[in-house]
């Protein structure tokens, strides 16, 4: 059970790091979000958050209005990938929900058998946890890397060209449809 808190904890963690934008919610305001929710909640923003299959790859550019600055970490898979992760995340979360809700329900434990079959099933949740715990603190070093690389790159003096031509391209009058930026400042 333990294991279980820890996941629900990294997940708390490390989800409102997914996605910033400079005119969205601060990391504060999406930490106090995740904080108040459930497991089940927090493993289906983790699917919908990072994890992205080709379908959703790439979002349509809308005109801009007002300069914004985002970013956004996903995990690439596949749509079967996707689906597979979002079962045993939803598996994860009814065993944990027997654990806590319906364990002395489901387990009698008046005979050995019983026993041994709790002992069986508590032994696979507990891997299975481990296992949730080290893949959420995987994503979380590889968002650490992925943020620091990023900031590098943009206080380089190539990152800060890149910025400059994009901040002229927004200044002339036809920028809002995006006609005036290169594929590469997109």
């Amino acid at each position: 059970m333990l294991n279980l808190q820890l996941y629900e904890r990294r997940l708390k963690r490390v989800l409102p790091h997914f996605e910033f934008s400079s005119d969205g919610p601060t990391i504060e305001e999406q930490t106090e979000k995740f904080s108040k929710m459930t497991l089940g909640g927090l493993v289906g923003q983790l699917v919908d958050k990072a994890y992205e299959h080709e379908a959703k790859q790439e979002r349509p550019l809308t005109p801009a209005t007002t300069m914004r600055f985002t970013t956004r970490f996903s995990v690439g898979a596949d749509a079967s990938e996707v689906e597979q992760i979002k079962n045993d995340l939803t598996d994860l979360v009814a065993k944990r929900n027997l654990l806590i809700h319906h364990f002395r329900d489901h387990y009698k434990l008046q005979s050995e058998d019983d026993c041994l079959a709790a002992k069986t099933f508590l032994d696979s949740l507990n891997a299975e946890a481990k296992r949730s715990v080290l893949h959420i603190e995987a994503i979380a070093d590889r968002i650490d890397k992925s943020r620091r690389r990023l900031a590098e790159y943009f206080a380089s003096a190539e990152g800060q060209e890149l910025f400059n031509q994009v901040m002229e391209a927004l200044e002339k009058p036809d920028c809002a449809n995006g006609e005036n930026l290169s594929a590469d400042s997109r």
